[in-house]
């Protein structure tokens, strides 16, 4: 199952219906970009929060790569949506 968002808890109570039915869940959410929101998506297996991400096998790959200028503007356009605070994310 996949739906948007599983936290809001009438989404959540879906989740734990087909999860306890031993169902696979999947939440999808807006990016995490705060200006870029719109143009991505992330995807997580149920109950799979952001922290797990800095404890897997692909993380500790990414760590070993060295970061491009595209990587910087794009950190630079996030934190400068941030402080900008035009969204009800930020």
């Amino acid at each position: 199952m996949m739906l948007y968002n599983e936290p809001y808890s009438a989404n959540h109570a879906f989740f734990a219906g087909v999860e306890g039915n031993g169902v696979p869940a999947y939440s999808i959410n807006g990016g995490w970009h705060a200006v870029q929101r719109g143009e991505t998506l992330s995807m997580m297996r149920s109950g799979y929060i952001m922290s797990n991400v800095y404890e897997s096998e692909a993380w500790r790959k990414a760590l070993d790569l060295p970061v491009g200028d595209a990587d910087m503007e794009r950190v630079a356009s996030h934190l400068e949506g941030l402080w900008a605070a035009n969204s009800a994310f930020a």
